[in-house]
């Protein structure tokens, strides 16, 4: 378009984003690499970017700006932002598509670790909010192959206290 874009860069920084498998890199590492990478991109056409990060709640919300200063304000809550706790993705979409109030792009950042129905409706709040919807799920590839031979634990990195045994094998088969 020939318009300038407003954009918002939402990162889930929930601790499912720790889980390193078969990546060189943790899946938050690598959504906060793409995260400042497309608001580099915008900033560079002068479209306007700004920044949410949120786990169980809205941890940063910068707004939309399209200044060189304001990359460099990005830049710096993303090198500060690190996973932790649970979320819950639903309900966050919600909230962030009631705070968002112009219009515009949302670039969604996630694992999407949600029941599928609660996204659909989150990602619909945002349409019916008039605003454009990306969604990059981001995923390791053991999570995609499920490479495991053997019964192991698993235990959730958003809740230390959650652990399940499985016989992978034939988890895999299912």
């Amino acid at each position: 378009e020939e318009t300038n874009l407003r954009a918002t860069i939402c990162l889930d920084a929930s601790g499912s984003m720790l889980y390193r498998g078969g990546a060189a890199e943790t899946k938050f590492e690598y959504a906060r690499t793409l995260a400042a990478a497309l608001a580099y991109l915008m900033i560079e056409q002068a479209d306007a970017v700004g920044l949410v990060s949120f786990d169980t709640e809205v941890r940063t919300h910068i707004p939309p700006r399209s200044t060189a200063g304001h990359l460099n304000m990005l830049l710096a809550a993303l090198a500060e932002t690190g996973p932790r706790g649970e979320t819950n993705l639903a309900p966050i979409l919600h909230d962030l598509s009631g705070r968002l109030k112009r219009r515009g792009l949302v670039l969604i950042i996630s694992d999407c670790f949600a029941p599928i129905e609660d996204l659909a409706r989150a990602l619909n709040h945002f349409h019916h909010r008039r605003h454009e919807v990306i969604l990059f799920q981001v995923l390791d590839p053991y999570e995609l192959t499920f490479p495991f031979d053997s019964v192991a634990e698993f235990r959730s990195l958003e809740n230390a206290a959650e652990r399940l045994r499985l016989d992978a094998p034939r988890v895999r088969r299912l």
